[in-house]
């Protein structure tokens, strides 16, 4: 179900990191996808800057998310976070 039922006025902005050694290091140049947590539609794709922070826009107001962050070189493993809420 692709409907958008709420105002899409909504943004998250967060950070994504690698976790090595209890040490949180920014992931530079990140793939994020924001899902959709209800069914899972791809809401939003962009990339992180060099401290690892991303800004997606365009979000469906109070509508939970999970972000993803890819590693276009193949070096990390990813995992999802969330869920993030879109304000």
């Amino acid at each position: 179900d692709f409907r958008i039922l709420n105002p899409t006025t909504g943004a998250i902005s967060d950070q994504v990191v690698v976790k090595a050694g209890g040490i949180d290091i920014p992931f530079e140049n990140g793939r994020v996808w924001l899902l959709r947590a209800a069914d899972g539609y791809k809401a939003w794709e962009g990339w992180s800057d060099a401290a690892g922070n991303y800004t997606a826009t365009g979000l469906e107001l109070g509508v939970e998310y999970v972000a993803v962050a890819i590693d276009p070189l193949r070096n990390f493993k990813t995992v999802g976070a969330g869920p993030v809420t879109a304000v």
